[in-house]
């Protein structure tokens, strides 16, 4: 069962799994990359393995069992993951939509916690995302 309150140093790890996402997403990738997996296996995966890493909390290997077992449930391997993300460069709305999905479900779960990003960390954002606004990347 998922925590209802996240402590401080799991709230860090998924701001900053979360702000990784938008990162890689925002990074340049090749337009010829195929989408191996849709949208909703992408967004579920994608949860998941945030799920694994809070419930995990700070035990590594509590964390590589969990996300094994979130890989398998969905289908996913780590490779279609990098391949929709690297896709997304051909339609960089679909992926923002995905993001906003990933982050409206731990919203859900956890209580609004990607609110709660610091200034920092909303201006690396930011700058990441270009010139589109960050409230429309993270709610």
């Amino acid at each position: 069962m998922l925590p209802l309150s996240l402590r401080g140093s799991t709230r860090a790890l998924l701001a900053r799994g979360l702000a990784a996402g938008v990162l890689l997403a925002a990074a340049g990738c090749r337009s010829d990359a195929p989408v191996t997996i849709p949208r909703e296996k992408f967004v579920e995966a994608y949860v998941r393995l945030v799920r694994a890493r809070i419930d995990a909390e700070e035990d590594s290997g509590a964390y590589l069992k969990g996300r094994d077992a979130a890989l398998h449930r969905t289908g996913v391997t780590p490779a279609d993951l990098r391949a929709y993300v690297e896709a997304g460069n051909r339609d960089p709305e679909a992926l923002r939509v995905a993001w906003q999905e990933i982050a409206a479900k731990l919203d859900t779960l956890y209580g609004g916690v990607t609110s709660e990003l610091s200034p920092e960390m909303r201006e690396a954002l930011r700058a990441a995302r270009g010139s589109e606004p960050l409230a429309d990347t993270i709610p």
